[in-house]
């Protein structure tokens, strides 16, 4: 084993996470100012039918894409590692084709059903004219995702960084925030959003033809491989539409047994716990196509220790935020979305959990797509929609939103812990480690010096925030005095030291 090698492979992790890291922050950044001034500017109810309308146009997105998106990055990472120019070309050819026209489709038929969708199923007439303006989205939105899985098999992060990160979300502050300054109103906001969504298209199609790879222009013969992309693709699209299905699961449920105020006051929680998945997601961009491409080399010691070190990176930084949206709930939900959401404070809870325990699985997750054993996406969920639409029919009668975000973070937990066994017993490589429990003690240590000065100081927004500056003060002295960093660390640190001062 060479453990130049690993570190070589390491580093091309850690620029792609560099990257895909700052894309996230600043598109959960902007995505929060997006919130933030549609919270602010229109009513709570409004909001919630915002809410419901854009997680309706992503879950049929991700429907539509049938999962062949995620099969652009497994098979042309994988026949690049090959140089097989024909076959990458096949498989780019009938991925656009087929997603384009089964999402024409879709589209066709729900613009059409609209009325039935809002009203029977949402129980909102104001739905109708806003759905109808999503439902547009829904072909634009399958190219814009098949055009972002190209740039990330050609490992080109950067152009999804300023395109779909910074370019996208910024293009919506500005239309929105435009709309809402002028009176628009709701529907104002929906062709705002319509208007930013086409201009993204347009940009992502022209970089990606003429920067990544010539898909129009080019004169290669596509060798078509439909059938194994297909097979290995189909069980994924509900990949794309997991992380939706249990947020429209609930907002859909929560609409229908409580009220669209309450759907408004679940989506401050649910965004919020939803930045547990930052810091795990920031690594899958580059780290599916590297440990595909090494697989398909036969290196599996540098899929072990890559699989091993950002499961260990993801942990080590996560923990420590999980802590601090459980102290500081309430700080947060004001802080972002004013104190009409502070309702919102005990579901903020629970879904931070359930957030950070599924996103101890994301390792596992991609392992199982380079072996495409991707039929247990499709199991696995079988299992889990089910419990989650059981658990809210149970939860929120009882308890309101706070019931339905402890049926979503049973339905995670549940999930996780059927990826990594699976992952497991393929590969027997296991993201959880007995060395976590190093950071596990810093944190609980750290956490208990903050508990100890909450009793004895009255706290308010800057005494909040300093607390939380010297619980991570204090988390990373305990990491260091604990031993908890190797040679690996060590190394993660020179480099992205030296990628600070250039």
């Amino acid at each position: 084993m060479s453990s130049e090698k690993i570190s070589t492979e390491l580093k091309i992790v850690l620029a792609g996470a560099g990257i895909a890291f700052f894309g996230s922050v600043i598109n959960r950044l902007l995505n929060y100012v997006l919130r933030i001034i549609i919270a602010r500017g229109l009513s709570v109810e409004e909001y919630g039918l915002f809410n419901i309308a854009v997680i309706f146009m992503r879950a049929f997105v991700a429907f539509a894409a049938l999962g062949l998106s995620e099969g652009i990055v497994r098979y042309v990472s994988y026949y690049r590692g090959l140089n097989d120019e024909e076959k990458i070309k096949g498989t780019l050819v009938s991925s656009f084709i087929i997603t384009f026209l089964f999402s024409l489709v879709i589209a066709i038929v729900l613009f059409f059903s609209s009325d039935f969708i809002a009203i029977t199923w949402f129980k909102s007439e104001e739905l109708i004219p806003l759905l109808k303006i999503f439902i547009l989205m829904i072909p634009i939105g399958v190219i814009i995702s098949n055009l972002t899985s190209l740039n990330l098999a050609y490992e080109k992060i950067k152009y999804n960084f300023w395109l779909v990160d910074v370019s996208s979300q910024s293009l919506r502050v500005v239309t929105i925030g435009l709309a809402i300054l002028f009176g628009f109103g709701i529907l104002g906001v929906g062709y705002a959003y319509l208007i930013s969504f086409f201009i993204i298209f347009i940009l992502m199609f022209l970089i990606s033809e003429y920067k990544v790879y010539p898909l129009l222009r080019s004169k290669i013969k596509s060798k078509f491989e439909t059938k194994e992309l297909f097979s290995y693709s189909w069980p994924l699209m509900f990949v794309g539409i997991l992380g939706y299905v249990m947020g429209w699961t609930d907002t859909f449920m929560i609409a229908n047994l409580m009220n669209i105020r309450s759907v408004g006051l679940y989506n401050a929680a649910l965004p919020l716990a939803n930045l547990l998945t930052l810091l795990p997601l920031m690594f899958v961009p580059i780290f599916l196509p590297l440990i595909t491409r090494n697989f398909a080399q036969k290196k599996t010691f540098l899929v072990d220790s890559l699989t091993k070190n950002v499961s260990k990176w993801s942990f080590m930084i996560n923990f420590p935020i999980l802590i601090l949206m459980l102290l500081f709930p309430s700080f947060f939900i004001n802080l972002l979305f004013g104190e009409h959401y502070l309702e919102g404070t005990s579901a903020l809870v629970f879904l931070s959990v359930g957030f950070f325990i599924f996103s101890l699985s994301y390792p596992s997750m991609q392992l199982l797509r380079m072996i495409k054993e991707t039929k247990w996406y499709l199991i696995n969920l079988i299992i889990t929609i089910p419990t989650n639409v059981i658990l809210n029919l149970s939860l929120i009668p009882k308890y309101g939103i706070t019931g339905a975000a402890i049926a979503t973070t049973i339905s995670y937990s549940l999930h996780s812990l059927l990826f990594i066994g699976e992952g497991y017993y393929y590969l027997k490589l296991m993201p959880l480690s007995l060395k976590f429990w190093k950071s596990i003690l810093a944190g609980l240590l750290a956490l208990a010096l903050i508990l100890v000065l909450k009793n004895l100081i009255l706290t308010n927004f800057y005494i909040t925030l300093l607390f939380g500056g010297l619980f991570f003060i204090s988390y990373l002295t305990l990491l260091i005095l604990f031993k908890t960093f190797d040679e690996q660390d060590k190394m993660l640190y020179q480099f992205l030291k030296s990628k600070l001062k250039k």
